[in-house]
């Protein structure tokens, strides 16, 4: 019966072969329309310019005034002007901040998040765009190169400008940003919170801080100074994405697609497996540390295959 069953698939064989070859080639027809239509998302996602420009709709607009005030406030974080006194911060060090660095960094976002802001208060969006240019700086050699690339394309410097504050999304696929050491990321964050902590709604007389986000601003000071929110030195978090065919990633322009290892959202998973494998399991520390080993060569393995020129 043995030897029936196998002469019966070895003659239905070739047609299987054969179906299954077909199939292959219209799942390989499929695969490169998709991929035409992905290059072409892309184009149309990163577009020839900055997402509509200076008439486009961001939500709330800035006004002339908090575009203003915000390059003063470039200005201190680049070093041109004094950072602003503030009552209800506590007194910076009088010493000069050493730069200390540590393995496991706080993320940006919930950094921002911690001091509690009203929803609707007129200087939130100013706020949240001069907090996120004080804690990453952008790299300034990518970031001249972007703005070349939208010159030629014949961009004006005010659109450029605009949207560098109020639209970053385009640049943020495309220019590199570090979090800097201690002793300049402190003054920089410090002047954020100095300038719009106090800045008063007109609706009702609130300020943007109330005592909570206070003390909640002090605790990101202190993490800064301890040194837990810097960028380790020598290390990037940066690296140009991949196309569905394993080739590097270009925007219009011509400028490198960059994908970010930095933040959460890409640890989320890994936390996610711990709390799997150790959550309800009794387990001992020699098979919990072959268990991580386990993992991380999985992992390791997988985000090398996903980032290989050509896989």
């Amino acid at each position: 019966a043995m030897m029936q069953d196998e002469q019966e698939s070895s003659r239905e064989m070739p047609g299987h072969v054969l179906g299954s070859v077909e199939t292959e080639q219209q799942e390989g027809q499929q695969e490169r329309g998709r991929d035409r239509e992905l290059d072409q998302d892309e184009h149309e996602q990163d577009g020839d310019g900055l997402g509509g420009g200076l008439d486009a709709d961001h939500g709330n607009p800035p006004s002339p005034a908090q575009i203003e005030e915000l390059r003063s406030l470039l200005a201190i974080l680049e070093g041109g002007g004094a950072t602003p006194a503030c009552r209800f911060l506590k007194p910076a060090p009088s010493e000069p901040i050493i730069d200390k660095f540590s393995p496991v960094i706080e993320d940006g976002f919930h950094a921002m998040d911690r001091a509690k802001v009203k929803i609707h208060h007129p200087f939130k969006k100013a706020y949240f765009h001069a907090f996120m240019l004080a804690w990453f700086a952008y790299d300034p050699v990518s970031l001249e190169a972007a703005k070349d690339a939208l010159r030629v394309k014949g961009a004006l410097e005010e659109e450029i400008e605009y949207n560098m504050y109020f639209n970053a999304d385009w640049f943020h696929k495309c220019v590199k940003r570090r979090v800097l050491p201690p002793a300049q990321l402190y003054w920089r964050v410090r002047a954020v919170y100095a300038v719009y902590g106090t800045k008063v709604d007109p609706s009702d007389g609130l300020p943007l801080f109330n005592k909570t986000a206070w003390s909640k601003a002090n605790n990101v000071l202190l993490e800064i100074i301890k040194g837990h929110c810097s960028d380790p030195p020598g290390f990037d978090f940066y690296h140009q994405k991949l196309t569905k065919r394993g080739e590097p990633a270009f925007n219009s322009l011509g400028l490198p697609l960059l994908e970010c290892s930095r933040g959460t959202n890409l640890t989320e998973c890994v936390h996610k497996q711990i709390m799997a494998t150790f959550g309800s399991w009794v387990t001992g520390v020699e098979m919990g540390d072959a268990l991580l080993a386990f993992f991380r060569h999985c992992y390791n393995q997988h985000i090398s295959e996903r980032r290989r020129l050509g896989f």
